[in-house]
């Protein structure tokens, strides 16, 4: 090969340049030049197919076509072949091939313009015409007119070839011509007659001498001499037969005639433009041909929109009636990206009407995003969502109709809430998602509680997205009291409404007297959120706490361990918020007799007792407790430590809680040490003292044993 050092990598020259290269004999069969440098594997394939299609010896043919993919560089091979007898051993061949981009190829309405661009080298001249790339000819891409009008035999022949090509269940079809000359016409007009990826995959020769191969598959359209068919009917799966002296008139089927019409049009505003609107759309499946064909059909059955939809959908549905399959096809011709030309409206009516949904994957089809777009021409999709709340709706309606909800403007949903009753439930039983926008819970009360009412129609469907619903009315400010949302939801609406609450500190501040009552009404609940969580805000502890009826969850662990936890907290941001929930505990624990009574209370004295000494106690805080405290003389009532003080003396003394709890029933030693002398002043207290020795350690077991 020559001028190696020159070349460009194929997947650097530009998309609408044609590179080149050309094979034949120097010491065997070689590549000897070329504009561009190929894979390894793109390479070896050329080197086979560019050789003589088969067995023969040195006689004389007629130039013939071979098409094929080279997948690795996103190339098309396109080559002609040419005895090369000059040479003078039996079989040589000349292969000159043309390297065409996958963009080239869905441009092209004119491939015979090709045929131009073919040279049979001479090995006297020399090889440095095929270093180069070379342009694209003019008329290639021409939509005004076919610039080799189809003879006769060509024009006639395409009934009887489309249909045995992509109408039969045949491996691959085999065309007889009386020379190879003949087949470049007919190969050519079925490569035009495809869309751009079927023809990118397409596979063709058009002098095969035995079955030719791409990736071991037999190409698709092999034409040969009346002499060779023996030698290409040799598989156990016999080729479809055409012959070149075919019976006059034109196969059945409404789709050949139309692909035959298209095939000899001498324009592409036909089935040939449909397919190039394709793009991209339909996989280089040969198969998909036939229902292609078809859909170009019943797309000029009618010219009233919604009847064609109809048609189309239930045409889709029968050729591929399971969800999954022809997935791609369905998405080509019915998807949001479709080239039907067909108003979005009566295809989703379409849909929504068909008997036969289980045919189609909504979310493939983006059926609901589709619906909801709708709205941009209110009246038809009014029109379509009243339609489907009135009837009896299937899997796929369900879908146009979710979708349709989901992209109601402002001032409908505003309507329809107003509205309530029935119309409210049917969205949002088929829309469960509406309810998480703040939009669904606008004021005012009487709205918002028939949002509520809406919610419960919906059961299960709304429950799955119940975090982002809370949070839309939270943000929304709603406050909906019959029925509340922790009705509608249960327990699992409690740590939902309270992780909003602790996303930000001034939000307690703001909830709604409703939300209030209504986690009132679930203390055990709110505990456990609270206890469970690693990090919670001082505001949502104290609100948490505030809002809790101590006397209703005790005895509780939870209620301990929080208050324990979260009582230090809150007093450091506010004494008085601290003494007044500490004295709402410490009350409970007082009227207690057992040993959680005594742990309660060791979770909330030294805050009650600080806020009482630093005369930081509110006096509605106070009133909680002094029912449970001693009464002193008058004088000395005054003092509310004292009273502190001698209360839990007295629940010691008295055995209503056991010795052992003293050491821990405070954390304080100036309080411990009170106590202590406290309980010195009675023998009933120095009975105390005197069991609580063996659970004491360290300095309170000094301090105890004092004296």
């Amino acid at each position: 090969m020559t001028g190696g050092t020159a070349m460009i990598s194929i997947h650097e020259s530009a998309k609408f340049v044609i590179q080149q290269t050309l094979h034949g004999y120097s010491d065997g069969h070689r590549l000897l030049a070329s504009s561009c440098r190929l894979p390894k594997d793109a390479e070896s394939l050329m080197l086979i197919l560019s050789d003589l299609s088969g067995p023969g010896g040195g006689d004389q043919f007629d130039p013939y076509l071979t098409g094929y993919p080279l997948e690795s560089t996103g190339r098309y091979a396109l080559g002609c072949t040419w005895p090369a007898p000059e040479m003078g051993r039996p079989g040589c061949v000349w292969t000159h091939t043309l390297l065409l981009g996958e963009e080239l190829l869905a441009e092209m309405n004119n491939p015979e313009e090709f045929l131009k661009l073919f040279r049979r080298p001479t090995a006297p001249s020399g090889f440095g015409d095929y270093l180069g790339g070379m342009r694209v000819p003019e008329l290639f891409g021409s939509r005004d007119r076919r610039t080799a009008p189809l003879d006769d035999w060509t024009a006639r022949l395409g009934p009887h070839l489309l249909r045995t090509l992509y109408g039969s269940a045949a491996p691959f079809t085999v065309l007889t011509v009386p020379r190879y000359s003949a087949a470049d016409m007919p190969c050519l007009s079925t490569w035009r007659l495809q869309w751009p990826r079927l023809r990118a995959r397409f596979t063709f020769c058009g002098g095969a001498r035995a079955v030719r191969t791409v990736e071991g598959e037999p190409m698709n359209l092999q034409a040969t001499l009346d002499r060779d068919v023996r030698r290409l009917d040799r598989g156990a799966v016999p080729p479809a037969l055409v012959l070149s002296e075919f019976a006059p008139g034109e196969p059945a089927g409404e789709w050949v005639g139309i692909a035959a019409a298209a095939w000899s049009a001498p324009d592409a505003n036909n089935l040939v433009g449909f397919f190039n609107r394709l793009g991209k759309g339909l996989p280089g499946d040969p198969s998909l041909f036939r229902p292609a064909a078809e859909v170009y059909a019943i797309l000029g059955h009618s010219s009233h929109f919604d009847a064609v939809a109809r048609e189309l959908v239930a045409y889709v549905a029968r050729e591929f009636p399971d969800a999954d399959a022809g997935s791609e096809f369905k998405s080509a011709i019915l998807g949001p990206k479709n080239v039907t030309g067909l108003p979005e409206l009566a295809v989703l009516r379409a849909f929504a009407e068909t008997e036969r949904w289980g045919a189609f994957e909504p979310d493939a089809l983006l059926i609901r995003l589709r619906s909801a777009a709708l709205w941009q021409s209110r009246e038809s999709a009014w029109g379509l969502m009243s339609r489907l709340l009135a009837g009896m709706n299937t899997q796929l309606s369900e879908m146009v109709l979710s979708g349709l909800i989901e992209g109601m403007p402002h001032e409908t949903l505003i309507a329809a809430l107003d509205t309530g009753g029935e119309v409210l439930e049917g969205f949002v039983r088929r829309c469960p998602q509406i309810a998480a926008t703040p939009l669904y819970w606008s004021p005012p009360a009487q709205r918002q509680a028939r949002a509520a009412r809406g919610l419960v129609a919906a059961g299960d469907g709304a429950s799955e997205i119940l975090p982002e619903i809370v949070n839309a009315a939270l943000d929304a400010g709603a406050d909906p009291a019959d029925p509340s949302l922790v009705d509608v939801f249960g327990d699992r609406t409690v740590p939902v409404a309270l992780a909003w609450l602790d996303s930000d500190g001034t939000k307690p501040s703001r909830l709604p007297g409703g939300w209030q009552s209504s986690l009132r009404r679930k203390p055990s609940q709110m505990l456990g959120w609270l206890c469970g969580r690693e990090a919670v805000r001082e505001e949502t502890a104290r609100f948490i706490l505030s809002e809790i009826d101590f006397a209703a969850v005790f005895p509780s662990r939870e209620l301990t361990v929080a208050l324990a936890r979260f009582l230090p907290v809150i007093e450091a941001a506010g004494p008085e918020n601290g003494g007044m929930i500490g004295c709402g505990a410490l009350k409970v624990a007082l009227s207690t007799a057992s040993p959680r009574g005594a742990e309660l209370a060791a979770a909330c004295l030294d805050v009650v007792y600080r806020a009482a000494l630093n005369s930081r106690l509110p006096d509605d805080a106070w009133w909680k407790v002094s029912s449970e405290l001693p009464r002193c003389y008058w004088w000395q009532d005054w003092d509310r430590c004292e009273r502190l003080r001698k209360a839990v003396a007295e629940r010691f003394a008295e055995g209503r809680w056991p010795a052992s709890a003293l050491p821990a029933i405070t954390s304080d030693e100036v309080i411990f040490d009170a106590l202590v002398e406290e309980l010195r002043d009675s023998k009933p207290g120095r009975r105390v003292l005197k069991e609580a020795v063996s659970s004491a350690t360290g300095r309170r077991r000094e301090v105890i044993l004092k004296d």
